[in-house]
């Protein structure tokens, strides 16, 4: 991220910020336009290659971002999105830079196609606005559902088989019958006191006392049947 040249003011910062967002967002009417879309994966990485490409290409406007393929929440890439009108289309270098699964891949393609606009990807050479590239994502999409099928029957598949092994789901218990009974034993356990200058035998922990120890409401104590007799 750039160094705001307002230092410590952060409003004015803020406003700096916001109006830079939105002169990237704020298009003439020319008519339709090519947005550019870069991305690498960490801080260090370098855009320039990508940035440069896309500008060659015809891009007036590149969204850049540092961010993993394997993040959902990518800001950038969701205002380039929204930036696209009818008939403009969307660019990137290459088409990992869009998505890192098949499935990903054809959902971001969905949403350039439901804002009206085409696709474009320099190095793999596809255009989704010609009828190669409309059958290409057609192909895409059976490949994302084939994708989505799969994972869903291998984590079937899987939930089966530790089932089988006696795995349980869910969240586990946290009053279990070993700390019902160790609950019980600390209830149980008594002490000699003094009480006025006699030795008489008293309970040595209350069952609030208990209740804490075991990192439980008094109500749970109960509800177990963990209580004196």
């Amino acid at each position: 991220m750039p160094i705001s040249p307002f230092g410590s003011f952060p409003v004015l910062a803020a406003t700096a910020n916001r109006n830079r967002r939105l002169s990237k967002t704020v298009k003439d009417d020319s008519g339709p336009q090519l947005i550019g879309y870069a991305r690498v994966s960490t801080e260090d990485q370098d855009l320039r290659m990508q940035v440069d490409a896309l500008r060659a290409a015809g891009c007036l406007h590149v969204y850049e971002e540092k961010k993993s393929g394997a993040k959902l929440k990518r800001p950038e890439l969701d205002l380039a999105i929204k930036d696209l009108r009818e008939g403009d289309t969307f660019v990137v270098w290459r088409l990992d830079r869009l998505a890192r699964t098949v499935r990903s891949l054809y959902e971001r393609l969905a949403q350039i196609e439901e804002m009206g606009a085409g696709f474009r990807s320099l190095q793999d050479r596809i255009d989704f606005s010609t009828a190669n590239g409309k059958f290409m994502l057609a192909v895409l999409a059976a490949v994302a559902e084939f994708e989505r099928n799969v994972t869903i029957e291998r984590t079937k598949a899987g939930i089966a088989a530790l089932q089988a092994r006696g795995h349980t789901f869910g969240a586990k218990v946290k009053f279990d019958a070993k700390r019902q009974r160790q609950a019980k034993k600390l209830l149980a356990m008594r002490e000699r006191r003094i009480v006025r200058g006699k030795s008489v035998w008293r309970d040595r922990y209350s069952l609030k006392a208990v209740a804490e120890m075991m990192d439980v409401s008094v109500n749970t104590l109960r509800l177990h049947d963990v209580t004196r007799d």
